[in-house]
């Protein structure tokens, strides 16, 4: 026989009527929320980007002026090996010089060639600059004249005679002559004083071909002179 259900007493429905909403459903469920809002975080605007100002160069420094060493170079051309030299008297002789090639019987032979200098005026005190180019080799020069103090003559120089070095003073600058040998074809001549052009002259030389005392031996004289005025 079927099993009856008892009817549910009507007492009950103003108890269910009172309860919360929320438990209406079955089991403890709340009701579901609203889906929260989800929070972007966003990143700032990105700066714009300036460009790396490049680094300047550092500027080198500059090397320091040096002041030219006083004194004498020569250098020789290979046609000039061993054959010519140049001096110049009141300045100071080059590497080689001048030099009195062989000496033939009974007489010197020199070759070469003899430039004098003459001035305007007396040369001065100051800084010379010279140059002398040949096709055999070439000089360059730089001398420094500096003014002595002034010259006090000892008293005993008022009995001497012949006045000595230390009674005369220091002698005034000269310059010249120019002395060279192995008889150069071509020779170039520039003098500065301070920077100012004194002289600068070429010239090309005609030698003699003498053999002294008649004597048939070598070397033969060959020798010449010339002149380059300086202002």
């Amino acid at each position: 026989m079927p099993r009856r259900l008892a009817p549910r007493s009507s007492s009950l429905l103003p108890l269910l009527l009172a309860l919360p909403a929320s438990l209406l459903a079955c089991g403890e469920v709340a009701a579901p929320r609203a889906p929260a809002a989800v929070a972007v975080a966003e990143a700032p605007p990105a700066a714009p980007v300036t460009p790396a100002t490049p680094a300047t160069p550092a500027t080198p420094a500059m090397p320091a002026a040096v002041a030219p060493i006083d004194g004498c170079v020569y250098t020789a051309t290979p046609a000039g090996l061993g054959v010519g030299g140049i001096s110049i008297l009141g300045v100071t002789d080059g590497a080689d010089g001048y030099d009195m090639p062989d000496i033939c019987p009974m007489q010197a032979c020199s070759s070469g060639l003899t430039i004098q200098l003459p001035k305007a005026g007396d040369w001065t005190y100051g800084a010379y600059d010279l140059t002398v180019a040949t096709d055999l080799g070439t000089l360059v020069c730089h001398v420094t004249r500096a003014a002595p103090p002034p010259h006090v003559r000892p008293a005993r120089c008022a009995h001497e005679r012949e006045l000595s070095l230390e009674c005369a003073g220091p002698p005034d600058p000269a310059m010249g002559p120019i002395m060279i040998s192995g008889a150069p074809a071509s020779v170039r001549v520039t003098i500065a004083k301070d920077g100012a052009v004194l002289a600068d002259a070429t010239m090309a030389p005609r030698y003699s071909n003498l053999r002294w005392d008649g004597f048939d031996c070598d070397p033969s004289c060959r020798a010449a002179t010339a002149t380059v005025d300086v202002r």
